[in-house]
């Protein structure tokens, strides 16, 4: 929850400009944005790794106590923090940016044990009391150690945030260099087409005055010209109107005196023509005449020729039937009769085939 505030607070009032008057595209760099990405600092670099480490507050690990089956004294145990080094001490040793922050080490030699007392008989209540005092000094250690740890953890997550602030701020100040470059060639591609514009608007019209100038220039001769041509073409008219009017009046005398013989004629050649069409009727109706007989004698030779040839074909097969039935009794006797012997009769006819009978 801190830290959505502190982001909150430290978010810029708008979304496109920065606090510092830059525009911005968006609040993070776009992932198509090679240029930023490749010019913008790494994450962990030497000017972000010592923020984690500078707001540590152990100067030196905590040192392992003793293995002891003996109860230590509180005054006796070791310093859970130790006092930093005052301004006139001589200051430790500088790093360079790209050296990661080291805790101080222990020193090698331990510190001069206190001389404890000799020991003294004591009671189980005594001991009882020791191992009490023991016990919550170790939960007090360990509530210690585990606060410290959190601490730790937060100030860790509060660099790590401070390092991503400082990255997508230099991605926003570059992306904002971009854009106003960007911007700057926009506008001066707009100045400049600007001007042209300007410039083809002015020549387009001096060369609208000058077409104007002329086109006036011409519309005058062609008035000028025009007048000339219209007083010949009435002149001209007037003369043809009154060659036209006496040509008028000749061809009216003309027709009067050709309706006149037109008339006088017109019944001699309606009665020509009526006659002309009388005889060609008449021939056409002799004609039709004539090939209507023609077919109605062609229509009964044919049928005649078709009657003739039926009445042949009925005798024949007549004839056919009476000689097989003939046949037909002459074998019955003979199947009847079995005293004589066959003789062919001579008045029989011979028997006739079915090819004779068909051809017949």
């Amino acid at each position: 929850m801190r830290a959505t505030r502190a982001s909150v607070v430290d978010r810029p009032k708008s979304a496109n400009v920065s606090q510092r008057g830059t525009l911005v595209a968006l609040l993070s760099p776009r992932p198509g944005n090679r240029q930023a990405a490749l010019h913008a600092p790494q994450r962990w670099s030497g000017t972000t790794k010592p923020i984690i480490s500078r707001y540590c507050l152990i100067d030196k690990p905590l040192e392992t106590m003793p293995p002891t089956s003996l109860p230590v004294p509180m005054d006796a145990a070791q310093p859970l923090f130790e006092p930093r080094r005052p301004q006139d001490e001589t200051p430790p040793a500088t790093r360079t940016e790209s050296e990661p922050p080291v805790l101080a080490q222990p020193s090698v030699s331990s510190p001069p044990t206190p001389r404890r007392p000799k020991a003294r008989p004591t009671s189980p209540s005594t001991e009882c009391f020791h191992v009490r005092q023991a016990r919550l000094h170790a939960e007090e250690n360990a509530r210690l150690l585990a606060n410290r740890v959190a601490f730790l953890e937060m100030e860790r997550e509060r660099a790590e945030m401070d390092a991503s602030k400082l990255y997508v701020e230099h991605c926003r100040e570059v992306q904002a260099k971009e854009e106003a470059e960007h911007h700057r060639r926009l506008r001066q591609a707009r100045r400049e087409k600007d001007e042209r514009a300007i410039r083809a608007r002015r020549e387009k019209t001096l060369a609208l005055q000058a077409e104007h100038k002329m086109r006036l220039q011409h519309n005058a001769a062609r008035v000028q010209a025009q007048r000339i041509q219209s007083a010949r073409s009435v002149k001209q008219k007037r003369h043809a109107i009154e060659a036209e009017r006496t040509r008028k009046e000749a061809a009216v005398l003309q027709e009067k005196v050709h309706a006149k013989h037109k008339v006088l004629s017109h019944e001699e050649h309606l009665r020509r023509q009526r006659a002309v069409r009388e005889r060609e009727h008449q021939a056409r109706l002799e004609a039709a005449h004539a090939e209507r007989i023609r077919r109605e004698n062609e229509r009964h030779e044919l049928a005649d020729q078709r009657v003739a040839a039926m009445l042949a074909k009925e005798t024949a097969l007549k004839c056919t039937l009476e000689i097989q039935e003939c046949h037909h009794r002459i074998e019955l006797q003979k199947c009847f009769d079995m005293d004589t012997l066959f003789s062919r009769d001579a008045m029989l006819p011979e028997p006739v085939s079915p090819c004779q009978t068909s051809l017949i």
